[in-house]
């Protein structure tokens, strides 16, 4: 069984952006050598998240959208949204998603550098 570990780097360009760091990651399993296994990602540190959707600048803007909304209501900062970790199946040494999805990480405060660790483990 082969594990690699590394790190990828992502900055938001502004609050509530979306980062699609799919193809970074990808690159992360491809250097791993695993064919089937799986891949788990995850946010270092607080203040963004993860999320697997469709890079779509409408879905976007209404996640956004509704976030600021929640915000609002709830007085309280950012609701709960996303996730901090991911585990997404390796097939032939690619990361297993649908046609159209991506992986996004999306900024919660002020946008800075981002650390997502990457594991990979399989064969």
């Amino acid at each position: 069984m082969l594990t690699h570990q590394s790190t990828c780097l992502a900055t938001a360009g502004d609050p509530l952006g979306f980062v699609d760091v799919t193809d970074q990651i990808q690159d992360i399993v491809t250097a791993s050598e695993v064919t089937n296994g799986r891949v788990t990602v995850l946010r270092t540190e607080d203040g963004s998240t993860l999320i697997i959707n469709e890079k779509e600048s409408g879905l976007h803007h209404d996640v956004r959208t509704t976030i600021e909304r929640l915000s609002a209501e709830e007085g309280a900062g950012t609701p709960p949204v996303g996730c901090a970790s991911l585990v997404l199946p390796v097939v032939g040494g690619r990361i297993h998603l649908g046609t159209w999805q991506r992986i996004l990480m999306l900024e919660l405060e002020v946008p800075r550098d981002r650390s997502l660790l990457v594991q990979v483990v399989g064969e």
